[in-house]
């Protein structure tokens, strides 16, 4: 075969099993421009499932005096991270309110921060709170960043149910970086809270409590502090506090690092209720304050569980802390359940501790190490 003829054929054959477009370079990847400070997962088209929220939408509500209002059913979303001044002797203390339907029969709220922050440049006081929940039932806010306010979500009202906070960073909290008082049937779980006054707080609640794998680092100092009944601890910081009646929470798998100086006590756990399970925490730094504070006398032969718990003086690494150690002073775990019975059982302690468990006016404590 003449030699033209066979390049002819090894030609085609070689544009068969080859074509052009597979041996061209391959195009570039072409990746949809984000906004900075991303934590979570980002959705530039979010707002095409509901409502869009911008820093010009909040922007024109606090130059109006007032907050930005969410007060409809539906699913809302950052669409731009969000940068506040708030004034704590105004309306502008607040910067987005979420007023929903009380009526447990309604349409819930989502409130997706998509990834973004939300975030104060003004003055953080325990007054100011960058998210308040004031009305509504079925409420989730999550997917996010929260910093430099006084509290970072706070909900207040006497009703309402279903409140779901999870997935969110707060950084940089004075006073609690989720602050919550009354309704019922609370899911706290997977959020990340770094350099706080307090951690969660979750006061006079009710119905399903559910405080799940979240990660709490104080501050040395804090806003908000709590009275306990002991009057050796009249006023601490806290980092997980759970005061409900009617219900038995659970607290588990949560990992809490108290920053206690001297003098200044702190709490990891602290939990007052009739019933309930402290199950799988880690607790780290307990030098001065306590590790695991309940108190369970609402409620008669209930049995409360407080079992397969990590409290460290000083953390699994034993490196002491900036400010030197505070040694032996602490609490691993103290129990007042006076008509409840505690179970506090394969729990590891790791010291020195004044006491690892200690039984105040609770005859009914069962407890090993």
């Amino acid at each position: 075969m003449h030699s033209l003829a066979k390049i002819s054929i090894l030609s085609i054959l070689f544009a068969t099993i080859f074509p052009a477009n597979l041996l061209a370079a391959p195009a570039p990847i072409v990746t949809p421009a984000q906004p900075p400070s991303i934590v979570g997962v980002y959705n530039p088209n979010c707002a095409a499932r509901g409502t869009g929220i911008s820093q010009a939408d909040v922007a024109a509500a606090l130059a109006l005096g007032r907050p930005y209002v969410i007060d409809k059913p539906g699913y809302y979303c950052l669409t731009t991270p969000i940068t506040v001044s708030l004034n704590p002797a105004g309306f502008s203390a607040k910067a987005i309110v979420i007023l929903g339907e009380s009526d447990p029969e309604a349409n819930p709220i989502a409130f997706d921060l998509n990834g973004l922050k939300i975030e104060n440049v003004g003055v953080a006081a325990g007054s100011t709170a960058l998210i308040s929940v004031e009305a509504g039932d079925h409420i989730s806010i999550y997917n996010g960043t929260i910093k430099s306010v006084g509290n970072g979500i706070h909900r207040t009202g006497y009703y309402g149910i279903d409140y779901r906070i999870h997935d969110i960073l707060f950084k940089n909290i004075y006073g609690a970086a989720i602050a919550v008082r009354f309704g019922a049937g609370y899911t706290i779980r997977g959020n990340t809270i770094v350099d706080s006054g307090n951690g969660i707080w979750l006061r006079d609640v009710a119905g399903s409590v559910a405080v799940e794998n979240n990660l709490v680092s104080l501050s040395p100092t804090a806003s908000l502090a709590y009275t306990t009944p002991d009057p050796r601890y009249p006023g601490n910081a806290i980092g997980i506090l759970v005061v409900a009646s009617s219900t038995a929470p659970g607290i588990t798998g949560n990992d809490v690092t108290l920053a206690e100086s001297a003098g200044t006590p702190q709490i990891g756990l602290y939990v007052e209720s009739g019933r309930g399970t402290i199950r799988g925490n880690t607790i780290r730094r307990v030098q001065s304050g306590v590790g695991i504070f309940t108190t369970f006398d609402l409620f008669p032969n209930t049995t409360i569980n407080i079992t397969h718990n990590n409290i460290y003086a000083l953390n699994e690494f034993c490196e002491v802390p900036k400010g030197g150690m505070i040694a032996g002073k602490g609490k691993g775990v103290i129990a007042y359940a006076d008509a409840s019975v505690v179970d506090i059982n394969y729990n590891t302690f790791s010291g020195p501790f004044a006491a690892a468990i200690e039984a105040v006016s609770s005859p009914q404590v069962r407890a090993s190490l």
